[in-house]
């Protein structure tokens, strides 16, 4: 059965002047609300980063501050030792002037599995709200979860602000995850809905998050403590009030956390990761509309697996095709589902990335005893991805589909099909 013209959402569209104004309004608005939801995500890969540190035990060093350059300092700082002679290591100094919760709460030695655990628990966080935002969209509406995840995102960087211990802010970073996962399941329908298929692949693919990741870097450079970084996005959730899939989790969390184990100045590698992929996102515009989603995400993963496995040790690669193959993912699966549950579907997609970004962290920590552990398993995944891509349809120049249809019913009745309107 095929619905007439008038009530296709494109055609209502087109014959209201086509993309406007109004549709410029929504990207801007959702693309600079992204920026809260960078920031907070983000913020964890610097606010849980270990700097060099030393064991300092001896009596006579007690009015020491550093173990850099100083005269004699084998004598007295041991380079990341958690036991002397025998003894517990009880006094810990660090390089640099950052504070981070490992610096503040001397997450070392027995407690170092804790910064990658609750890079997990955030995780898990974004998987939970994906799911539940994806169900609450298509029953009450987009906006209703889209706002409640920014609430919770004020609510938590402050708490997290005032964290007395490392128990307080793991919590605190679970919810942040939550609402962060409310507004990513949500945030390309809203869009999406409101624009024609040739415009889906720009308001989806343009690169507002490396954008703002690279911003993001510049700011925690400037701040330097933990604290008032979450302030900052504290701060942030503010404007936005007031105005309105496991592979690619896996693979982008885990590359991107994996920053903290590069050398030289950890602000630097963030911004430089960030500001590659910025020219790499407006590429992968160009190719899925011209090569369409399929054989683009394909090219995608493809780049992946050659930086993974190949090179091994090419984080720059991997990570410049991962944040490339969000593009066409998100696109695709948009225009795969009909619009009754698409978000619900979008959402349920969205929790099984969520798995892969909760098990990246903790690649990250097993690569520091197993080297290039986590870039063989991001490419091997990627090759995974790179031949299931091609059980799945084309999606270019499609129009929305509104809702399903099955008719018979029975042993034999027809497989449900989507309802294309055009």
């Amino acid at each position: 059965m095929e619905t007439s013209a008038v009530s296709s959402p494109d055609k209502i569209i087109e014959d209201l002047g086509g993309c406007g104004r109004l549709q410029i309004r929504i990207g801007i608005t959702v693309h600079a609300t992204k920026g809260l939801i960078c920031f907070s995500i983000m913020s964890m890969i610097l606010i849980s980063a270990t700097p060099q540190w030393w064991c300092v035990s001896d009596v006579t060093s007690s009015n020491m501050t550093s173990c850099v350059d100083s005269k004699n300092n084998s004598l007295f700082c041991h380079e990341k030792k958690c036991h002397v002679n025998g003894t517990k290591c009880s006094r810990f100094v660090f390089e640099g002037s950052a504070r981070t919760v490992v610096t503040e709460f001397k997450l070392l030695c027995g407690l170092d599995y804790i910064p990658s655990t609750v890079m997990s628990m955030q995780t898990f966080g974004m998987l939970a709200g994906a799911l539940a935002a994806g169900q609450l969209s298509d029953l009450f509406g987009r906006k209703p979860p889209y706002f409640a995840g920014l609430l919770c995102l004020l609510i938590f960087n402050l708490i997290g602000f005032f964290s007395v211990n490392w128990i307080m802010f793991a919590i605190a970073r679970l919810f942040i995850g939550i609402g962060s996962g409310m507004f990513l399941a949500i945030q390309y329908c809203i869009v999406s809905e409101f624009s024609l298929a040739r415009w889906r692949a720009w308001v989806t693919g343009f690169p507002s998050w490396p954008i703002l990741s690279c911003l993001f870097a510049l700011c925690a450079w400037l701040i330097q403590d933990w604290r008032y970084i979450q302030l900052l996005c504290c701060l942030l959730a503010l404007p936005c009030l007031l105005t309105w899939l496991f592979a690619l989790g896996l693979v982008f969390y885990g590359i991107s956390f994996g920053i903290q184990a590069l050398a030289g100045n950890i602000y630097l590698n963030l911004f430089l990761f960030s500001v590659v992929s910025i020219p790499a996102k407006i590429i992968t515009v160009y190719l899925t509309n011209r090569l369409g989603r399929r054989i683009a995400a394909m090219i995608c993963f493809l780049g992946v697996a050659v930086g993974g496995l190949v090179a091994g040790i090419a984080q720059a690669v991997a990570s410049i095709t991962i944040n490339m193959a969000w593009g066409p993912i998100q696109t695709m699966t948009i225009e795969v589902y009909p619009t009754v549950i698409r978000n619900i579907g979008f959402g349920s997609l969205s929790v099984i990335a969520r798995f892969g970004a909760i098990l990246g962290p903790q690649f990250v920590y097993l690569n520091m005893y197993v080297p290039g552990l986590l870039f063989f398993v991001c490419g091997g995944i990627a090759v995974l991805c790179l031949v299931s891509q091609q059980f799945l349809p084309e999606t270019r120049d499609s129009k929305f589909k509104r809702q399903t249809t099955q008719t018979g019913s029975g042993r034999n009745a027809p497989r449900e099909k989507d309802t294309d309107i055009k």
